[in-house]
Parts: structure tokens; C-alpha cells; sequence
């Protein structure tokens, strides 16, 4: 379900890159509550993340406004 306040952004495929180029420039702040074993699995972990964007376009590319994305097609 995409919040309401969501939903207004991305009211164009313009709209939606405009929306993501800004939030893909924001700061991260990692909260690391207990001691890491393995800091070097951590930093491997975190970085995918920078790779890529948790959504990739292709899903966004395929959402045609329903409500639910089926996360298994």
C-alpha cells in the first residue's frame, strides 16, 4: 500500500525520478547497536545497498497504480 503522502510524488515518471534523485543524495546514518564480529561482512553488507536502490526501475517501470505489488512475479 503506497501512503498517501507517497502517492502524490510520483504522480509522473518525472515526478518519481525527481523524487528518488533527491533522496538518493540524503545522508546515511547507521545505527550499529552491539559489537560486529565481522566489521568487513558488515561494510560488504551496507554497501550493496549503495549499489543499487531497494526497488530496482524495472519493478517501478511495471507498477501500473495498483494498490499491492506482488513481490514473487
Amino acid at each position: 500500500m503506497i501512503p498517501d503522502a507517497l502517492a502524490a510524488e510520483g504522480s509522473s515518471k518525472r515526478d518519481w525520478n525527481r523524487f528518488l534523485d533527491s533522496h538518493y543524495r540524503r545522508g546515511w546514518n547507521v545505527n550499529v547497536s552491539r559489537v560486529m564480529d565481522n566489521a568487513t561482512h558488515v561494510a560488504v553488507y551496507f554497501g550493496s545497498y549503495l549499489k543499487k536502490p531497494p526497488v530496482p526501475m524495472s519493478r517501478l517501470e511495471h507498477y501500473a497504480g495498483q494498490d499491492e505489488i506482488d513481490p514473487f512475479n
